[in-house]
Formats: C-alpha cells, sequence, structure tokens
C-alpha cells in the first residue's frame, strides 16, 4: 500500500500547480510588494465557506486544519483539484464551494479490482466503493 502513496502523493501535488508560471517581478515591483501584506483573493470567502459549515464538519477542523491545508497546496477558487483517496468526502464538502461554478474536484482512488488486496476490504466496503461515484 505504501508504494501505491508514494505514487498517488506525487500525481496529487503535480494536479494542484498551476496551468501557466508569471513572469518574475522586476526588482523594483518586488520590492515594492514585500513591505505590504496583501490578502490572498480566496482567503476571506474560504473562511466564510468554513464558518457556514454543519458542525459535525467544523468539528474535525482542529485535527484536518482545512484553511491551512488549502493554502498550503495553494488551492484557490476556479482551479481544478484531484482528491486521493476521498473516502466520506469530507474535503469535498469543503472543496466543492471554494472552488466555485469554475472549480472542479476529480476524486481518485484505486481500481475497484485492487480494493480486496487490502485486508479491511470486506464485502459491505467493497459494496460502498462500487457505489462511491453515486
Amino acid at each position: 500500500m505504501i508504494k501505491y502513496l508514494l505514487v498517488l502523493i506525487p500525481l496529487m501535488l503535480a494536479a494542484c500547480q498551476p496551468a501557466s508560471e508569471t513572469p518574475a517581478q522586476p526588482a523594483a515591483e518586488a520590492d515594492a510588494t514585500v513591505t505590504e501584506k496583501p490578502v490572498a483573493a480566496g482567503e476571506d470567502r474560504l473562511a466564510q465557506i468554513l464558518a457556514a459549515m454543519p458542525e459535525d464538519v467544523q468539528a474535525r477542523y482542529p485535527s484536518r486544519h482545512p484553511q491551512e491545508t488549502l493554502q498550503f497546496f495553494g488551492i484557490e477558487p476556479g482551479m481544478t483539484v484531484v482528491e486521493g483517496l476521498p473516502g466520506r468526502g469530507w474535503y469535498t464538502k469543503v472543496l466543492l464551494p471554494y472552488l466555485g461554478k469554475d472549480g472542479r474536484v476529480i476524486g481518485a482512488s484505486y481500481a475497484m479490482d485492487m480494493w480486496p488486496n487490502f485486508g479491511f476490504a470486506n464485502e459491505e466496503f467493497l459494496q460502498k466503493q462500487s457505489t462511491w461515484a453515486t
């Protein structure tokens, strides 16, 4: 299972990269930006979305740190994000409203024929996995 995660994690990180790089700023402009502390465009929006989440979702904030996690990965509204092994969709519930109508969440999971290789994948689990997309 570790080798599958080692393959999946770099793929998720690569999918979160911006489509194109912005050109480097001239030195004079770069110095001016250092003195200002701009607020990220989606930071307020993310805070509002997180505050509006149901209590059961907010209860996980201390262990999942959704605002810090999305900021660390540079996730912004309108992006396409690949969520690896989405499980019950906790992050999907946060990502969908944050990414907005122009954004997209893609759930990446193992192929159905791989799950039986894991000791915890009983019949009930396999049934849930087979209908996950619905």
